[in-house]
């Protein structure tokens, strides 16, 4: 487990050995096309299928090392939806973030287009105002697009997992090839907060 620092939210990296193959196996599945986007995805219960099985309980590791490293005052977390993205050449995602949820993750399953997160620090550009970065220029280098929005990216390289904050806002960029991955959320689960709740009296 490798932790990410994204702006500085705290986000996880893992990587994913198999020897499934699961583009196959998302091909398989009843695939629809996303609207708007040309994306296809299925699901979104992937984790109760027995045929990702494995994935599954690779996920939920992930998420009980989480839970370790963080001694979160609940009994650990559960996935509640899992899918599988399909993007054709020339797509991408538009920015939005997992609502209803704790924890988000994507397993990317072969090299493509990353993952951007966007600067969730909104007061960085409220409440002043809007002054330009002029181009750098050195000897050995010119440094365009300095005006251009903060974000992060994430390359996409097969077998490896992000687990992200849900509240992230992300999307995915324009792919150049076929794109596949599987994503899913995670809830807490058990009584929250049972030994940090003070009583008021």
């Amino acid at each position: 487990m490798k932790k990410i620092h994204l702006y500085p939210v705290e986000a996880y990296e893992f990587q994913f050995v198999s020897m499934t193959n699961w583009v196959e196996l998302i091909m398989q599945q009843d695939l629809k096309p996303r609207p708007n986007t040309g994306v296809l995805n299925c699901g979104p219960r992937l984790q109760e299928l027995a045929e990702f099985s494995e994935m599954t309980t690779f996920f939920e590791h992930c998420l009980n090392d989480i839970q370790e490293d963080n001694n979160y005052d609940c009994d650990g977390f559960r996935i509640t939806s899992m899918w599988g993205n399909y993007y054709p050449v020339g797509t991408s995602q538009e920015p939005h973030r997992h609502a209803n949820s704790y924890w988000s993750g994507c397993l990317y399953l072969n090299t493509s287009a990353p993952t951007v997160f966007y600067d969730p620090l909104m007061q960085r550009s409220l409440g002043q105002i809007e002054l330009n970065k002029i181009p750098k220029i050195d000897a050995t280098n010119l440094t365009f697009n300095t005006n251009a929005e903060h974000v992060e990216k994430i390359e996409s390289t097969p077998g490896k997992l992000i687990i992200f904050p849900s509240w992230m806002v992300h999307d995915t960029a324009v792919t150049q090839e076929e794109r596949w991955s599987v994503s899913f959320n995670a809830l807490p689960v058990g009584v929250i907060n049972k030994l940090t709740t003070i009583e008021v009296l």
